[in-house]
């Protein structure tokens, strides 16, 4: 079996049978990088195997397949879709406090009742914990450790990783033809661009797997009159040294496998940390992985680090979502049982506080809880020790109905106070879509903190920032408004309004409000880039300028207002309403960005 390999490394494993240690430096370590960040002597047996036996068993299971552009695009929002279509509502950045749960007679916790959600307990009959490892273990209550299960968790540990994009003016990998290499003129879209189409491997990097982002995924990767987008993965070596080191070393060995590279120039380049990411898959981690049922009846955990017969990646994680959803359908009945025992109502209807009437549960479906402190965010940089430590996790969670034992009936959907897109709710005028854009650092999402939910972290906490220039597509779509924001104590990131404008141009619709945003105008020491001067540069594009602080709220809620205030002026000169649904823009109230634009 090849689970009982767990407890030796891959190459006590190879070498015992035979195997040489050449072919572990040449081969099989570029392997191991790629499937868990760690080599040949640090990484299970099980591990390695499990993929040769899959690939044995399922040819299929050895085809390279990449998403035509962002996973925010093709992967993210179909998801979303489907689970909106089924009545499920997704909060997103909904600070999350604590686990509500019982304890029995032992002691020991026996029953999950709900969320702490900022300051509103919010009752629930099933919670499903869906983190990655660093998130699961800053969700778990300390008493629940009192179980092995639990305890477990925190013998595992992750690897950290560096992701490194670099753009060039001509295509790295085209190694035949040198005119092909430097010609990016015409449109190359759709994978019709020079060089190697496909997911590449080397031993002679330190990014043992990599590719070329505008061949393989051309959808929002490839740009018209630009060249290769190489993306490659370091692993721990090179984690802990500086951006542009990383990215100088990125570049050198690119050269080294692609000699005729050295031609092109690289135009753009950016480094996303991940402190925590995949748990390390050493030799005896597999027998601390928890299953997807706990010893809480109405808790389960999904997540590639728990127990599936897969390792920890994006197949594994649908893995366990699947085992997980078997786990809840398996319990549906029961928790069901419970909630209605709880309340004291007949069996097959339960009150819960975030639904306005009690739920029909004769279909065997329960109100589920999908709990994710968000640090798996495909553009976010997730490293621990940067998130705010304050007794909170800050991701969201998804509420909905799912069906249990096979039951028959019609899938019900949340009257939730917040609509979803394409709907209208008497509470909202409008709904609109801003986008705040500018360089990472400048204080964009701090400033959306202030105005939702009136808070201030100082902590720092890389979003997207100018990663957004490689998914910009799909996120300036539908758009009614963008907020270009700079810091005032930094000329660079002024500077580039300039480019951001020019991105806004490309990109937005043509009717689509601006507005400029000077923020951590509190730090007026440290001031850089004078009013003045900003002033004038707004009054010379004929948009308007405001100075924010999102630490002491100046101007914060009058930048909103102001920008909401624009796009309605220019909706009512219209001839008919540019969208149907409606938004509030009042103070700390969340705003759906998912709706349809009517602007494009």
């Amino acid at each position: 079996m090849v689970r009982d390999l767990d407890d030796m490394t891959f190459t006590e494993w190879f070498t015992g049978l035979g195997g040489s240690r050449g072919s572990i430096d040449r081969m099989w370590d570029p392997i191991a990088y790629a499937l868990g960040f760690i080599d040949c002597d640090k990484i299970s047996a099980r591990c390695m195997l499990t993929i040769f036996m899959l690939f044995a068993i399922r040819t299929e299971a050895s085809v390279l397949r990449m998403l035509d552009g962002s996973p925010q695009t093709f992967l993210h929002d179909p998801i979303v879709k489907y689970l909106e279509d089924r009545g499920a509502t997704i909060h997103l950045r909904t600070a999350i406090r604590d686990i509500a749960y019982e304890t029995g007679a032992d002691g020991l916790p026996s029953k999950i009742t709900g969320l702490q959600v900022r300051n509103e307990l919010r009752e629930f009959d099933a919670v499903v914990c869906a983190c990655d490892l660093p998130g699961v273990k800053k969700v778990l209550p300390k008493p629940f450790r009192q179980f092995p299960a639990f305890d477990n968790i925190y013998e595992l540990d992750a690897v950290p990783i560096a992701t490194v994009q670099l753009r060039f003016d001509g295509w790295v990998t085209e190694l035949r033809d040198g005119h092909k290499m430097h010609d990016v003129s015409g449109d190359l879209s759709d994978g019709r661009a020079p060089g190697i189409d496909n997911l590449l491997y080397s031993a002679d990097a330190e990014f043992s797997c990599f590719a070329d982002l505008a061949l393989t995924s051309p959808g929002e990767y490839y740009k018209e009159g630009e060249g290769s987008l190489m993306q490659a993965v370091m692993d721990s070596r090179a984690y802990n040294r500086p951006d542009d080191v990383i990215v100088q070393d990125t570049l050198d060995q690119m050269h080294r496998l692609f000699p005729s590279s050295r031609e092109l120039k690289c135009t753009w380049s950016n480094v996303v940390k991940l402190g925590q990411s995949l748990y390390r898959e050493k030799p005896g981690q597999d027998k601390f992985r928890p299953s997807q049922a706990t010893p809480i009846p109405n808790f389960f955990l999904a997540g590639s680090y728990t127990y599936q017969d897969y390792i920890d990646s994006m197949e594994g994680a649908t893995k366990s979502g699947l085992m997980c959803a078997d786990e809840i359908i398996n319990a549906a009945d029961a928790i069901k049982r419970e909630a209605a025992t709880n309340v004291g109502l007949p069996e097959g209807k339960v009150i819960n506080k975030n639904f306005r009437e009690p739920l029909d549960m004769t279909a065997a479906t329960a109100a589920v809880a999908f709990v994710d402190d968000g640090s798996f965010d495909a553009n976010e940089n997730t490293d621990m020790a940067m998130r705010p430590d304050d007794g909170a996790w800050s991701g969201g969670y998804i509420q909905g109905l799912v069906k249990g034992g096979g039951g028959a009936g019609e899938e019900r959907s949340e009257a939730s106070r917040r609509p979803r897109p394409g709907t209208m709710n008497s509470e909202y005028d409008y709904l609109f879509k801003l986008l705040l854009i500018g360089d990472s650092g400048v204080g964009k999402s701090c400033l959306l903190l202030r105005f939702a939910d009136d808070t201030y972290t100082e902590s720092y906490i890389s979003t997207i920032g100018e990663r957004f220039r490689t998914i910009t597509s799909s996120y300036y779509r539908g758009a009614h408004g963008i907020i270009v924001v700079f810091d005032v104590t930094d000329q660079e990131s002024f500077m580039n309004v300039k480019q951001w404008l020019h991105e806004i141009d490309r990109y937005a619709c043509q009717n689509v409000k601006k507005l400029l945003v000077g923020n951590k105008c509190d730090l007026a020491s440290k001031r850089a880039v004078p009013t003045e001067q900003a002033q004038e540069f707004a009054d010379s594009l004929g948009i308007q300028y405001l100075e924010t602080s999102a630490k002491n709220s100046t101007n914060v809620e009058k930048a909103f207002t102001t920008m909401a205030g624009q796009i309605r002026k220019w909706m009512q000169t219209q001839p008919t309403p540019a969208a149907q649904t409606k938004v509030n823009i009042s103070k700390g109230q969340q705003i759906d960005t998912k709706g349809g634009g009517g602007c494009c």
